[in-house]
């Protein structure tokens, strides 16, 4: 039987965002489950992902019980498909109640798909243009006192 663990969570989805978030909580002491359907993307996770690795598919029920959603704390759902990751935290959080759910959207009209549900949207662009936008600020303001 699985141990469980105050820090738990499982990602849904081993691209560059998926495995990263998993090697960032893995080396915050997270008890981590990566899911992906393709076994060749667990190649992306850090050196020093200490986790687990499950092929199979993050919106299967039973996949999801056998890496332990009866008791994560955290589900971070980062597939290349926002319809996927909308029904996975929908699963998440209406059948098993995990109570920390992040998803990954490409397409902010799918957010009215959360709606109801206890799930924060992350949009990679928004966060790359968020970031530009203080790097560029400070890059001005250099400019500014040169």
């Amino acid at each position: 039987m699985r141990q469980i663990k105050q820090k738990t969570a499982i990602i849904i989805g081993s691209g560059r965002f998926g495995a990263n978030i998993a090697g960032a909580l893995s080396d915050q002491s997270y008890h981590v489950t990566v899911i992906d359907k393709d076994s060749a993307a667990f190649r992306k996770l850090p050196e020093s992902f200490g986790g687990y690795q499950m092929t199979g598919n993050g919106a299967d029920i039973d996949v999801l019980r056998s890496a332990g959603i009866e008791h994560v704390k955290t589900m971070v759902i980062s597939t290349d498909q926002d319809n996927v990751n909308c029904l996975i935290a929908e699963i998440a959080s209406r059948v098993f109640h995990v109570p920390n759910i992040y998803v990954r959207l490409d397409d902010p009209a799918k957010e009215h798909l959360l709606e109801g549900f206890d799930v924060h949207a992350i949009y990679p662009f928004k966060l790359s243009v968020n970031e530009f936008e203080k790097l560029s600020a400070l890059t001005v303001k250099e400019e500014i006192n040169v």
